[in-house]
């Protein structure tokens, strides 16, 4: 009696755990250089100065209002609405005009003025056949 066994290759198909990483890369990736550009923008920067002041801010109000013994769900809502309060603040002066960028003019006629260029070879090109040696190899 022997054993048979059927099994093998046409089994052996997916793609893992490396194809989920590769498509969770391939969904991520272009999302992740979006926000990294974004936040490396004059307008990125400054929204992450405010948010890391506010962070400070609220840290240290919350600090001492447990200190002093106040009840701390009041000082949550409190800070949550002067966050609130500052995030609309940022909206409100980055919907105002920012200064006009410096930059220099475009000047010259274009493609018209533009020296044409001449390709010279040392041989003829002929479409469509290569050149071959004696043996009927490529060159």
């Amino acid at each position: 009696m022997t054993l048979r066994f059927t099994g093998g290759e046409h089994l052996q198909r997916g793609r893992g755990l490396g194809g989920l990483l590769r498509l969770a890369k391939s969904v991520f990736s272009p999302i992740a250089r979006t926000v990294v550009k974004a936040a490396k923008s004059n307008t990125g920067k400054s929204i992450l100065n405010a948010l890391k002041q506010q962070a400070i801010e609220s840290t240290v109000n919350l600090a001492t209002d447990a200190l002093r013994g106040n009840d701390m769900s009041e000082s949550f809502q409190g800070e949550i609405n002067s966050i609130r309060e500052n995030a609309a603040n940022s909206i409100e002066n980055l919907r105002k005009p920012m200064k006009k960028s410096k930059r220099k003019l475009q000047k010259g006629s274009g493609f018209e003025s533009a020296p044409k260029r001449i390709k010279r070879s040392k041989t003829p090109y002929i479409r469509g056949k290569r050149k071959t040696n004696n043996r009927g190899l490529f060159a």
